[in-house]
């Protein structure tokens, strides 16, 4: 039995249970073998595992269910939606995150002023007009963007001479960033002399429409659109944002569509209840775990994907978790950090194994995966377990660069 027969089977026998489809039914569909990696058709991630699909699904404000080889899933559900659209480099100079975390990737457009950044986004063909107030963070295109930039008490300007200046933004326009530091007063910095701004949070965020679908948009250029769901199919997608209006995807810049149903937990918002790091050689051990970074403290990247959320670790390691009551499954990508690609590229260096274990049993151990590895899927179900424990072993050959990620790693629940 292929992967993807089984794990249709996992699924439809999910469905079975809950009485969501008739047993001839399933019948066909068992006798229907389905691909599940490497397939070129659109791949569905859901509580249960992923498959793919050969036809792109059709969705709506009001969808409540996928259908998905005939078979009818309930969208809460489903995680995200991948497309077969590949990650390009940036388009464009700048990075924007918003309050609500929607990212932004482009150029400063003409018209911007004291209240307003216009930006020329190319992976949506359109220029937006961003209000200042929602900006939290403002960076080069090459700079990872991550969670704890979202913090800060006034408006901090650092400059590529690595000057800090903190005050107010005045100003975002083509010529550069225009802001009165508390101390030097008003001050022009050009784009060429600027590294980064981040902006102290002024209102909250505005929430969606209560019965709207929150949704995720991953661009090809590395950006995330954040909103209501209003349509989705094999051209377009269209996501209403409370500030920025309907916002359309062409088909050919989106990556992913995901759906939160306020069911994730991502492990980097838990503390871990034990916590072993260190070799059983050496008592030199520099290289501590960290929240939504590489052990090193740069992006989760496994081979050239990014993960805004997850936990960067260097073997050897172990992090016990509570399994608290309503969780449901464990979710997370495995794979060696991108920093840890050896530059003799030596097949002996950057090579783990990683390991879960519920209650000390283990769940799931993975064959050595080095750096040449692409991120692998770990689903397992948490239902009757009381301790959560990701581990990461010594793999064979050399302890050197051993840097691994949880990419992504979250908790669903009920």
């Amino acid at each position: 039995m292929t992967p993807g027969c089984l794990n249709l089977h996992w699924l439809v026998r999910h469905l079975a249970a809950r009485r969501c489809i008739p047993l001839a039914f399933l019948c066909l569909l068992l006798a229907v073998p389905r691909p599940l990696d490497g397939a070129d058709g659109v791949e569905i991630e859901t509580v249960e595992g992923r498959f793919t699909v050969e036809t792109t699904p059709h969705l709506g404000r009001d969808t409540q269910v996928l259908e998905i080889g005939g078979v009818e899933v309930p969208l809460r559900d489903i995680l995200a939606i991948h497309y077969p659209v590949p990650l390009t480099p940036p388009r464009g100079s700048l990075r924007i995150l918003l309050a609500d975390r929607t990212l932004l990737v482009g150029d400063v457009s003409d018209g911007s002023d004291e209240e307003k950044l216009n930006l020329k986004v190319k992976d949506l063909d359109s220029v937006l007009e961003i209000p200042l107030e929602l900006i939290r963070r403002v960076t080069t295109a090459v700079e990872t963007i991550g969670p704890s930039a979202l913090v800060f008490d006034e408006d901090t300007l650092v400059t590529r001479e690595g000057s800090t200046l903190t005050g107010v933004l005045l100003l975002i326009d083509s010529a550069g960033i225009s802001f009165e530091d508390s101390t030097l007063g008003t001050l022009q910095i050009p784009w060429q002399r600027f590294f980064s701004l981040g902006l102290a949070e002024i209102d909250p965020t505005e929430d969606l429409p209560e019965g709207t679908i929150s949704s995720i948009v991953e661009l090809s250029g590395g950006g995330k659109i954040r909103g209501a769901l209003q349509s989705s199919d094999d051209q377009t997608t269209v996501i209403a944002h409370p500030a920025l209006g309907n916002i359309r995807i062409p088909a050919e810049r989106r990556r992913a569509l995901g759906f939160d149903f306020n069911r994730i937990v991502f492990l980097s918002d838990r503390d871990p209840v034990e916590v072993e790091e260190g070799t059983p050689y050496s008592d030199y051990f520099p290289w501590h775990w960290r929240k939504d970074r590489s052990v090193v403290g740069g992006p989760l990247r496994i081979g050239s994907r990014d993960y805004e959320r997850g936990l960067g670790v260097h073997a050897r390691c172990s992090l016990q978790f509570e399994v608290e009551k309503g969780d449901n499954t464990f979710i997370s990508d495995i794979g060696i950090d991108a920093s840890g690609r050896p530059t003799d590229h030596d097949s002996r260096i950057g090579i783990v194994v990683f390991k879960v274990l519920l209650d000390d049993e283990v769940a799931f151990q993975s064959d050595p995966i080095g750096w040449e590895t692409p991120p692998r899927n770990v689903v397992i179900p948490l239902k009757g377990a009381s301790r959560l424990t990701l581990v990461v072993e010594i793999g064979p050959g050399h302890h050197v660069l051993d840097r691994a990620d949880w990419g992504d790693a979250r908790i669903v629940r009920d």
